[in-house]
């Protein structure tokens, strides 16, 4: 039986030497790239033990045994054309401080400074120098390989380390860059010394029996090969043929496969149930969105239309007591000026009887018919300015009747808000039993634009009564509405406005909840991903097998053919076994068939996780969109709320500086 092929690499000690691809393999299926799987890597280096340093790295020996139609499990698989592409965002500042975070906090735990006698500055991670990146690298492959020893350049030791280690994006880093890595190369470096970490990480998890990986698929083939490899070498197989003694073998590996895989597919379709009940939590949560925007739009509304109402009321109310103290200030002048008129008519009279009772002469009488004309030029002056004020109270009212329109008008809008964010009727769902319709207890029937308020009797006073209970200070608002705007109205609406936060907070905690579950399936996903590399160990191992059958039945031909020669009276029994021979070449044509199906078939199941993989990606976006809307939609409203807070606050300043100065 033929021996794989050989490379070589950095030297490694002890048990750490098989575990460093294994490392290797699991930072890249983190990283989210679906690169060539470094398992076999730990198989075909052989690591060098009695000398301290050998090449990086080396071609594989080429089989003896001619071309193959496959490529050989242990030949080092083929890198896709162009320099790969990092998906990960080491351009952004904060993905840089976390993962900087980390590797600080890593050298810190593991005596980085103790070990190097090196200390990193403050701002290592953002700006290091040249001295500061060497140790860092340096120290970190120590904890991969402690033997290796550096003795060129950095920019000459970096690559073939990178190239051996299979780091995904090796061959994006030059040396040009490697002589100067600080600047706007320091993220791509950050990134290498991250993965490293991670590399460390995993060495030191197995070595210390912390893994928390699904070994199941790597004890299946370990089981093969150990129980496989002691059949073929054991003394008494007789007769037997290498398919005939691994054929149970392989039966045992392929039960076990197909138990590990439905047990995988079971794990899928709970996940699948996972995905499809948290579909219909966001769309709850979506609708709940909805809603409480629309609250939140009349709730605005409302507090609008509230202080406006508060500003004008008090402003009409200041209106409605000026113009009730010109009227009076006018009425006490008619009154007045009717007792002058009354006082001169009897001054008049007894005027006239004294000229009656005595003789006056001409002057005098001139005199007093020139009094007289004075008189009743004032008369008339003050009959004039009669008729002006009763012109102006005229106005007054209908200045009053006109406001008592608008103020109704301000009402019925109160109330179709109120209506809308259900605290009208009573029996709506936000009332909570209360009555908060607003009404005017004003008589609509109120004459106000009565020619004459002294002339109308007891009807002009009736209708005088509707804006003006008190002569001297006018109406209260509770004279002109049914409720408290201020003491009774305005407290409910802002418990209201907390209980509606209250329900935005409790829909923000059923999203973090949310947000754990998703991150729950990104985990399993990243674990049907390692089962995914596992299927690909499988196919390779399945071409591995054949080229080593080919090789032993052409083996077993080259043999029969020089027998023939030698053992010309043995004719017989040759054919005999020259028919065996075609059946055992049947049997393995038969294998390889259907080797070829098992393979074709596998691809078909990658193709499927791959798809599943693009779903759940296409889910996690969706679900990272939708958060991002309702925080921004809740930062929004916590501005609206402190806006409209600080308005009623500068309102109420103003109410109580005006308080004073009406005093």
């Amino acid at each position: 039986m033929t021996r794989p092929p050989t490379s070589f690499g950095p030297s490694m000690s002890g048990s750490r030497r098989s575990l460093a691809m294994s490392g290797s393999r699991r930072s890249q299926a983190m990283s989210g790239n679906s690169q060539a799987d470094v398992g076999h890597s730990s198989a075909s280096a052989r690591a060098s033990m009695t000398t301290d340093r050998r090449s990086s790295s080396c071609q594989p020996r080429q089989s003896t045994a001619g071309p193959s139609r496959r490529q050989s499990f242990f030949q080092s698989s083929l890198q896709p054309a162009g320099v790969p592409r990092d998906p990960r965002p080491l351009k952004d500042r904060s993905f840089q401080a976390r993962i900087g975070k980390e590797l600080v906090e890593y050298m810190a735990c593991n005596g980085f400074e103790a070990q190097t006698g090196h200390v990193l500055s403050p701002d290592a991670m953002k700006s290091p120098t040249q001295k500061d990146f060497n140790y860092m690298f340096q120290w970190l492959f120590h904890r991969i390989d402690p033997n290796y020893k550096f003795i060129k350049n950095i920019e000459h030791e970096v690559p073939p380390i990178l190239k051996w280690l299979k780091y995904p994006y090796e061959r994006s880093i030059t040396k040009s860059q490697l002589a100067a890595v600080g600047g706007p190369n320091w993220s791509t470096f950050l990134g290498l010394l991250h993965w490293l970490m991670l590399v460390a990480k995993m060495l030191d998890g197995y070595m210390s029996k912390r893994s928390t990986d699904d070994m199941s698929r790597f004890q299946i083939m370990y089981d093969y090969l150990r129980d496989a490899y002691k059949d073929w070498t054991s003394s008494d197989m007789g007769d037997k043929s290498d398919d005939e003694v691994l054929a149970p073998h392989i039966e045992t590996m392929a039960r076990r496969s197909e138990q590990l895989r439905s047990k995988r597919m079971e794990e899928l379709r709970d996940l699948e149930e996972e995905k499809a009940r948290l579909l219909e939590e966001m769309e709850d949560v979506k609708n709940l969105k909805n809603d409480e925007s629309t609250i939140d739009k009349d709730n605005e509304e409302i507090e609008k239309i509230l202080a406006d109402h508060e500003r004008y009321h008090n402003e009409a109310r200041l209106c409605i007591d000026k113009y009730q103290n010109r009227i009076k200030k006018r009425e006490q002048e008619l009154v007045h000026l009717d007792q002058e008129i009354k006082e001169e008519e009897e001054k008049h009279k007894k005027l006239e009887s004294e000229v009656a009772a005595h003789g006056i002469s001409m002057e005098e009488v001139h005199r007093m018919i020139d009094e007289r004309e004075r008189v009743k030029e004032e008369l008339k002056s003050a009959t004039t300015r009669l008729g002006d004020a009763k012109k102006n109270v005229d106005e007054e009212k209908l200045k009053i009747r006109s406001m008592l329109g608008e103020l109704k008008q301000t009402v019925k809008t109160y109330n179709s808000l109120a209506y809308r964010i259900g605290i009208v009727p009573a029996t709506a769902c936000n009332a909570k039993g209360g009555d908060y319709e607003l009404k005017l207890v004003v008589n609509d029937g109120s004459d106000f634009t009565s020619p004459n308020l002294q002339s109308s009797g007891s009807g002009a006073l009736k209708s005088t009564e509707e804006l003006q209970t008190n002569g001297m200070a006018g109406n209260q608002p509770g004279h002109i509405v049914n409720l408290d705007l201020r003491g009774h109205v305005l407290p409910y609406l802002r418990e209201l406005q907390n209980e509606i936060s209250e329900r935005c907070n409790a829909a923000e905690e059923r999203t973090m909840k949310d947000d754990e579950r998703l991150e729950a399936i990104k985990k399993a996903t990243v674990y049907q991903a390692d089962e995914l590399e596992a299927l690909d160990e499988k196919i390779r191992e399945a071409e591995y097998k054949h080229g080593l059958l080919a090789e032993a039945n052409k083996t077993r031909r080259q043999e029969t053919k020089a027998e023939l020669d030698k053992m010309a009276q043995t004719v017989t029994r040759l054919e005999l076994k020259l028919n065996n021979l075609k059946n055992d070449e049947q049997h393995l044509e038969d294998e390889e068939m259907a080797k070829t199906a098992e393979f074709e078939q596998l691809q078909i199941e990658q193709q499927e996780r791959q798809g599943l993989s693009a779903k759940m990606r296409r889910t996690l976006d969706i679900v990272v969109d939708t958060k991002i809307e309702i925080q921004h939609d809740l930062e929004q409203f916590e501005k609206l709320v402190n806006d409209e807070l600080a308005a009623l606050e500068q309102a109420e300043q103003g109410d109580c500086e005006q308080g004073p100065r009406r005093e």
